[in-house]
């Protein structure tokens, strides 16, 4: 990545984890809220029979408390992974540091890549290897990650939005400052070539979070309800995320 030391010292230890149950339990919070539409709709695109690496887990939430299926999660912070064993890992839950058991595990039917290709450089999302699920499509039956027909799920910020001005607002407001490590900004365009470039098939990109999500800030339960009710009425052409699904033909 590409600042091991941001993510090391800057990030308390559970932070994410943290941050989105105390948000969820306040019942006005609009971070909380836009993780939870964020997962909510990931899960929506995964077998629950699946069995799924989280790449890139943090402190283990999208395992730990959306998914029921076999998961795995990695990270590069060893005390998010730490934070992850302790309050989530159990029998069909397991977190580990990145590379160290990526293969042993594998192949695996679902990879999902929440929140990190804006912290990568072109250099480090181009880069092959077993430590970068999203480049290792063209390479599958060498690496061993997926499984055939497995499928790649992405959420990364959708900059042809509003994003940027929301983005500075939230570094200035909020408990980390993301703005020297976010490096990549992509659009709908931009998010599909890659995947294309790196030998993904039967792309599909979805926006998810729109404007209605600040309604959480009078109570989580109405921000749901208006982010549901806008994405419906504009079919989901507007929304602060980008949300990626792709298949691997071996």
């Amino acid at each position: 990545m590409n600042d091991i030391n941001f993510w090391e010292n800057s990030v308390n230890e559970g932070f994410y984890d943290k941050t989105i149950t105390d948000g969820l339990k306040s019942n006005r919070d609009i971070q909380s809220q836009w993780h939870d539409i964020t997962y909510k709709n990931v899960l929506k695109k995964i077998d629950q029979n699946s069995k799924l690496l989280d790449y890139a887990c943090g402190s283990g939430t999208f395992l730990g408390r959306y998914l029921l299926s076999e998961g795995y999660g990695t990270d590069i912070v060893d005390k998010q992974v730490d934070y992850a064993n302790k309050f989530y890992g159990d029998n069909n839950k397991f977190f580990y540091l990145t590379n160290e058991n990526i293969i042993k595990h594998s192949p695996y039917e679902v990879v999902t890549i929440l929140g990190l290709l804006e912290f990568l450089n072109d250099y480090e999302i181009k880069e092959k290897g077993y430590h970068n699920p999203v480049t290792t499509a063209d390479h599958a039956s060498d690496k061993k990650i997926f499984k055939k027909d497995s499928k790649i799920i992405i959420t990364t910020p959708n900059y042809g939005s509003f994003m940027k001005f929301i983005e500075k607002i939230a570094n200035k407001v909020g408990d980390v400052d993301y703005s020297s490590v976010n490096v990549s900004d992509f659009n709908e365009r931009k998010l599909y070539k890659i995947l294309k470039d790196n030998g993904f098939v039967d792309i599909k990109i979805t926006k998810v979070v729109n404007f209605g999500v600040f309604f959480s800030l009078l109570s989580n339960k109405l921000g749901s309800f208006m982010n549901s009710i806008i994405a419906n009425i504009t079919f989901n052409k507007f929304g602060y995320i980008l949300l990626a699904e792709a298949y691997v033909r071996k």
